[in-house]
This record gives structure tokens, sequence and C-alpha cells, in this order.
């Protein structure tokens, strides 16, 4: 840090900490304005930044004795009196149509003086209501009531950051505006205790949404975001005449025999028999095990065993990641999360996705599904966290690359959504793909390609995925042998988990969430899925 001896007379305020603690390199507006960004519990408005960056540096310059100092600081003041508020920041709320915030109201700072003979109008946004009894309904399979708690921030607001209220846009990144989305949400009390938004986490996808998704996710930002695949590829690009003749054989086949051709329509998933969905009184349309063992694990089984280094593991696994959460939280190890499936990657033993089956084929079960829905939250959030430990010193931005999957298997559709942590303190769950699974032979082709494609497209983007971890591992080991060297550098090396958000306590007990209107995803062409 800089010297500033003899030079320059710092007040003693915590207003002036930035320019104590930083050298004269990094005095610039940028880095000025991220510090007072990540400091300040109640956002303050640009303008407000650009005048407490100007005042400070203007207090500090009538400080100086250096001539060559002097001039430094008049050159930065120069620099922030050249470009306007728009050009201080990324794009406005107010650009986003039906925002809940989209006018947020920031303040000019009033002098200490004023304090008594003014009233503020002070507006924060609370923290969700912690639950004070157990709901009666809840995954079955995180055990005794057992809760998934995480430690709520713990941040403090100075004097000089409370500001009376001026109504003024306010410009952010886009996944800042979605945090405000969220605090949003959040402070209305108007979304259910189970819903995923309580965890930091974006719903998103093509035509697919909740209540509560379209009541509060604003289209123009959806828009922007521009991570929705709304098109599956298609991957029937070769030897078209050969599938075709493989359809042409299915719609003219007996709807009761056992046609073996019908597993070639998978590719290489050779030893599932996709005929059973056909048969009227097949025993997938009774039990779900039935529908599991008969259709579901093959097809995820045959797929692992396509892709390097990964293995599928069927039949009510145990997730590992979640009992490492609670025993970091010292809570019970006893209670646990089971899952229809996991699949593994071998390579750095790390779970990637897990799969979760409503029911038998065809019996509808709302209570199930989201049920199915609010435990992959807790599980895939789980997952990337152990992944961001396990590595933890590697490089924030080869993290924001990785994905963690759930397949949801749901009566009448299968679904692959895709978790990551594009943001610090925020997650995204965004279905990469929706499927109707045929019933009937004779119009089966459309929905049975679409149904390839998607799974071919889960392969891809988990082979995509396992670059990223390894890419994550290296950075990890070259940032530790930096550290543990104190080489140079070693001491901005941060922990990946320092960007991990920590949530209020949520309780999940035994039954089912009986009230799933506003939190259910479904597909819908309303608003904002049109």
């Amino acid at each position: 840090m800089l010297d500033l001896h003899n030079k320059v007379s710092l007040p003693k305020s915590k207003g002036y900490d930035f320019f104590r603690n930083n050298n004269l390199s990094e005095w610039t507006f940028s880095s000025f304005k991220q510090h007072k960004l990540n400091n300040a519990r109640i956002k303050p408005s640009m303008s407000a930044i650009i005048n407490q960056y100007k005042q400070h540096l203007t207090d500090i310059s009538g400080t100086i004795k250096d001539k060559d100092l002097k001039i430094y600081i008049a050159s930065l003041l120069e620099d922030v009196g050249d470009r306007s508020t728009e050009e201080q920041s990324g794009f406005t709320l107010s650009n986003c149509s039906n925002v809940n915030i989209a006018s947020i109201n920031y303040g000019t700072q009033v002098s200490s003086s004023e304090h008594s003979n003014k009233k503020r109008k002070i507006i924060e946004e609370p923290a969700s209501p912690l639950p004070s009894t157990p709901s009666v309904s809840s995954p079955r399979n995180l055990a005794q009531n057992e809760i998934l708690c995480y430690d709520i921030d713990d941040e403090s607001e100075s004097e000089e950051e409370i500001q009376v209220v001026v109504e003024e846009d306010v410009k952010f990144g886009i996944w800042e505006l979605w945090k405000k989305v969220l605090e949003n949400m959040q402070a209305q009390n108007d979304i259910d205790k189970y819903s995923l938004e309580n965890l930091n986490i974006i719903q998103l996808g093509n035509k697919i949404g909740s209540e509560s998704t379209r009541k509060y996710y604003p289209k123009d930002l959806i828009d922007k975001t521009d991570i929705i695949i709304k098109n599956i590829p298609d991957f029937f690009v070769k030897d078209q005449d050969f599938y075709n003749r493989i359809f042409d054989t299915i719609i003219l086949a007996d709807e009761q025999s056992s046609n073996e051709l019908l597993a070639e329509v998978y590719l290489k998933f050779k030893h599932c028999n996709v005929s059973e969905l056909f048969i009227k009184d097949s025993d997938v349309y009774q039990l779900e095990v039935i529908y599991n063992y008969r259709i579901v694990w093959p097809i995820i089984d045959c797929l692992s065993k396509l892709t390097e280094a990964t293995r599928f593991r069927p039949g009510e696994v145990r997730l590992q990641a979640i009992c490492d959460e609670l025993k970091l939280m010292n809570k019970d190890t006893n209670s646990f999360y089971n899952a229809d499936g996991v699949i593994v990657n071998t390579e750095h033993k790390i779970e990637v996705a897990i799969i979760e089956t409503t029911g038998p084929f065809h019996v509808l079960n709302n209570s199930k599904e989201t049920q199915d829905y609010i435990k992959a939250g807790y599980g895939l959030v789980s997952m990337l966290h152990y992944i961001g430990r396990k590595y933890t010193y590697g490089d924030f931005d080869i993290f924001k690359r990785i994905g963690v999957f759930f397949v949801q298997v749901t009566p009448i559709k299968l679904r692959i959504w895709r978790v990551s942590m594009p943001h610090s303190k925020l997650y995204v769950k965004n279905c990469i793909g929706s499927v109707k699974v045929p019933a009937m032979a004779v119009d089966c082709e459309e929905n049975l390609r679409k149904l390839i494609n998607l799974l071919w497209l889960m392969k891809k983007v988990i082979q995509e995925s396992y670059e990223a971890i390894e890419a994550l591992k290296n950075s990890h080991i070259n940032k530790m042998k930096i550290k543990a060297r104190k080489g140079s550098g070693y001491e901005s090396i941060c922990e990946i988990q320092d960007n991990f958000k920590k949530n209020a306590v949520i309780k999940l007990p035994n039954v089912y969430v009986q009230k799933t209107d506003k939190f259910k995803m479904n597909s819908s062409p309303l608003r904002p899925d049109d």
C-alpha cells in the first residue's frame, strides 16, 4: 500500500478507507465505485458515488504538498468530470418493462446537523422471514424434519451511507439486475417459503415458468439474459434414410408387439425397451419403479456409458454433496437426500446430475412433482458448492462455466435443467429442454426425435462442464502453489466459496407440499414465456 506519510493527511472518517487501503494506481473511479457498491447495504445512486468520489479527492488534494501527486489527483478529477452518469455503469433498471422495482429510490447525503430535523424515508428490502413452525409438506427424503441452513449475510451500514430518498434510475449489469428482482420478490412476502428464489436461484426456460416467475420476472430482462435454449439442436444429420425407415417401421408396428427396432431409435441406447411405452396395460403405467427400471434408467445408463469418465448410479442414491453440506453446518448426518439416480464424474469423483421421477407414466401428482423440483434445487446448489470447495482457489470465472444437471421425469414429459453460478451469490436453474414422452406409436416420431436430440444435447453440455472442471482444477493447483510459496500476488488469491450465497433457514418437513400453485413450474404460452 502507498506510504502517504509527509504527503497526505487523510481524514480518519470511514469514508476514506478506500484511499487509505489502496495503492495510488487503484484510486480510479471504477475501483471506487465497485468499493461503494460492494460495501453498501442500500446501494447508493451513481450520482451520489460520483459526488463522494470528487469530494474525497478534493479534500485529499488540499492536504498534498507533493506536486506530482497533486497533478495525478487532478487528472483523476478531470477524468471523472468528463464522463456522464450514464457512462459510469451498465444499463438502467427502468429499461426493463414490468419490473416491480423499476424506479428505485436512493438519495443524496444529508449533513449530520440535519439528522434531527429531517424525517428519513429510507427504503430497505428486508430478508425473507423465517418460518416459525414447520409446514405440513416437503420432500420425503430429507429425513427427520432436517433443515438445510445457510447463515444470513451480516452486513453493516455506515452513517454516511444513510440517505434521503431521491427518485432516480440506477444502472446495473444483467446479473445485478436479477439480484434486485430476487430481493424484490423476497421483500414482497408474496412468494411461497419453499420457492427457490429464497435460495437466490433464478428459474428460466423456454415457455416454462410458475405463477411467481410470470408475475415478477421481467420479460425484457429474460430476453437480455439470453441463455434460454429455444430450439434443441438436431443431431440427426447423417443417415437420414436409415432413421426414416426405423420410424416408418415403428408407425406400422403392432402396438402390442415388442418392437426391438425401437431401441435403434435411441442410437446406441440398445438396451432400452421403449416399446413398453406403447403397451396400454404395461406396468410402466402402474409403478414408478417399473417406469424407471424399463425406460428411464436404461436410457440414462447408456448415455453415461457414451460419456467419458461418467458413471450412472440408479435407485435411491444418497447425494453425497448434501451430506457434506450438512456436516459443514454441524447438522445431524443421519439426515439425507435420496435421488432416483445420480450421474458421477469418476475422474474427479464429483456428482454432476441427479434424476427424479415423479411417478408412474401418465399418472399426475403435482405435489410429488413439486417436491422433487424443490428438493433438486437444494441438491444442485450443494453440488456446485462441493465443486467450488474441492478446487477452492480456482478462478471464479472458470467456475461460472460449470453446470450441474437435473433430469426431471414428470408423468408426461422429460425435462433437463442446468444449474450454474454466473455471478457472485446468484444461481440460475435453466431448462435446456422439455419434451413430451410419446405414448402412441403412430404419432411418436416427432417427440422421439426431440427426446433423442435433448439427451444428446445433455451429453454435450456435460462434456463442456467436464472441460471447465479440469480447467478449474489446474487453476486451483497453480494458485495454491503461489499462495503456499507466498509468490507474487498471493495476498489477492480468494476462495471460490467467498462467492456462495448464505441464505436464511428454510424447513422442509417429511410430507409433500400441498399448495403448489404459486411455484410449480409448468409450460404455458403466457408471459413471460411467449
